[in-house]
């Protein structure tokens, strides 16, 4: 027999997999992701823009990432550039 305590941590787990999953995977939906600091909101973020990008679903200036603070939005800019100047992504070919 479990403990709640144990059944409470899994379901957790399970849904925060289950929210990672739909960010990488539902790409052609609008999404908000609300987390705490450090839970890997902005890693993330880049890999579904860039996602996007790569698979042609939008061009980079029909992209929108608001973040709520200046840094949020300097380490996400930050990333961002990296990970586009590491993965070819098909500019243009969006809708």
């Amino acid at each position: 027999m479990s403990s709640p305590v144990h059944d409470d941590r899994d379901s957790m787990l399970a849904q925060d997999t289950h929210a990672r999953e739909l960010i990488r995977s539902a790409l052609d939906q609008s999404l908000i992701v609300e987390a705490a600091a450090g839970t890997g909101k902005t890693t993330e973020l880049v890999e579904r823009i860039t996602s996007v990008l790569r698979t042609g679903l939008a061009r980079v200036e029909q992209i929108v990432a608001v973040t709520f603070t200046h840094k949020a939005a300097g380490e996400l800019k930050i990333r961002l550039r990296q990970k586009l100047d590491e993965v070819p992504y098909k500019m243009g070919k969006g809708r």
